[in-house]
């Protein structure tokens, strides 16, 4: 199955979350350093969350391929939002949460057996990136 740009679904949802991969890909310091200690708990439910939907993917790509599609969509919305704000706006508290947000989500919708800290979901996400768009 491809999208509209011509990639091939099923390789693409096999990616690790974005912050493992901004964090893999770049030469900052250390995930824990980044994210602060007191996201550790977080972290580790993120990377379990991870590994629960590699292990269940195969099994229902269909419905891996929904789930990623709305983490897409918020993405994706969340990007243009920082593009549009100024640089020194970015890591602003709320901006930031909005990160953090799109990860319960993948915890929400990819390993629900985890629990997410909060109540999330895309609606209260993009009503997020509607109160902080310039």
């Amino acid at each position: 199955m491809r999208t509209s740009s011509g990639r091939c679904r099923p390789c693409a949802r096999t990616r690790p979350p974005a912050w493992s991969r901004s964090s893999a890909s770049s030469s900052r310091s250390s995930l824990v350093a980044e994210a602060g200690i007191s996201r550790l708990p977080d972290l580790d439910r993120y990377l379990r969350a991870a590994a629960q939907r590699l292990e269940k993917a195969p099994a229902n790509l269909a419905r891996d391929a929904q789930a990623l599609d709305q983490v897409d969509l918020v993405e994706g919305r969340y990007s243009d939002l920082l593009q549009a704000l100024r640089p020194s706006q970015r890591g602003a508290a709320q901006v930031v949460e909005i990160g953090w947000m799109i990860e319960e989500l993948r915890v929400s919708l990819f390993a629900q057996s985890l629990g997410t800290a909060y109540s999330v979901s895309p609606q209260r996400i993009l009503k997020a990136i509607a109160r902080l768009a310039p």
